[in-house]
């Protein structure tokens, strides 16, 4: 059994990790009925949009015309600190598209329009905060989280790294509702270089969703975290995946961090013996207890030199 477990380890698991923090961040346009939203933290919607500021809602037979209602953007930031020293080999995003008219909801674009949306690498220095576009918070201060011109002056001074353009291909029909689309990233690129290593440095990872230059794009993404106070949020289930594919490296299991795996390692591990703490390690987010499945990841790279 010990030696399934260590020939186990040395290839790729998969590991689903949801997101810390989400956000939606709005410029608005003609359409918008909150000119102001551009000073607004939206940490306390119901659903994210991503959408160019050309988009509009029109559907006759629905009895929708909207002008343009803006320029939407969405923040993902992922917790990275249990998957340290791992190496990275696979990312896939996976998200909720909903194709229902959210446009009812006044402050949205709608509706489904294919289109490329660009995925970049930015600063997770940033807040959610829990205001929403209605009622009695839309005209409260901005100071309880980061909006769409405060986040464009943080930029300024961490700009955007581009990873890569997606496309969205708005496949299902307006009476589809809600939808999973998974967009297979490739990591191999050069631009992903620094999001890798700041993710296998287990750090705060965010990706920001933003319509690309000349793109109609519009799709509405369910959050995983809605935050409803300055202390309380509710988790919905059909938020965004990142599902990674990760691979054990020696650097995982130098619990001693003296770059060499060895007894310092073993005696850190035994003290944490059938209890949960940081050598616990098997599955790559851990199991809650330090076990016989860790100690065979160990003693996969007994005596290995951390590169």
């Amino acid at each position: 059994m010990l030696a399934v477990i260590i020939a186990i380890s040395a290839y790729g698991v998969d590991v689903n990790l949801r997101p810390e923090n989400n956000l939606m961040l709005l410029d608005p346009g003609i359409g918008s009925p909150f000119p102001a939203a551009a000073d607004y933290n939206m940490g306390g919607m119901g659903a994210m949009c991503v959408s160019s500021p050309t988009a509009r809602a029109y559907d006759p037979n629905e009895g929708i015309d909207h002008a343009p209602k803006g320029e939407f953007v969405a923040l993902l930031r992922f917790d990275f600190n249990k998957l340290r020293g791992f190496a990275i080999n696979d990312i896939a995003l996976k998200l909720a598209i909903t194709c229902g008219n959210q446009s009812a909801f006044s402050v949205y674009n709608f509706r489904g329009a294919a289109g490329d949306f660009d995925l970049s690498f930015v600063t997770s220095d940033w807040k959610a905060g829990w205001r929403t576009a209605h009622g009695t918070h839309s005209t409260d201060p901005i100071e309880e989280g980061t909006s769409f011109n405060s986040f464009a002056d943080i930029l300024a001074a961490y700009p955007a790294e581009k990873l890569e353009t997606l496309h969205y291909d708005a496949r299902y029909p307006y009476s589809a509702g809600e939808n999973w689309f998974t967009f297979e990233l490739d990591p191999q690129l050069e631009s992903y270089t620094n999001i890798l290593n700041t993710a296998s440095g287990g750090q705060m990872v965010t990706f920001m969703l933003s319509p690309s230059e000349n793109s109609g794009v519009c799709f509405n993404v369910r959050p995983y975290k809605q935050n409803t106070s300055d202390t309380a949020y509710t988790i919905r289930s059909t938020g965004p995946v990142l599902s990674v594919d990760v691979e054990y490296r020696a650097a995982v299991v130098d619990f001693s961090a003296d770059d060499h795996i060895g007894y310092d390692d073993l005696l850190m591990l035994a003290g944490q013996w059938l209890e949960s703490g940081s050598c616990d390690i098997y599955p790559p987010m851990g199991d809650g207890i330090v076990d016989m499945a860790d100690l065979a990841v160990l003693s996969g790279y007994w005596y290995e030199i951390v590169e």
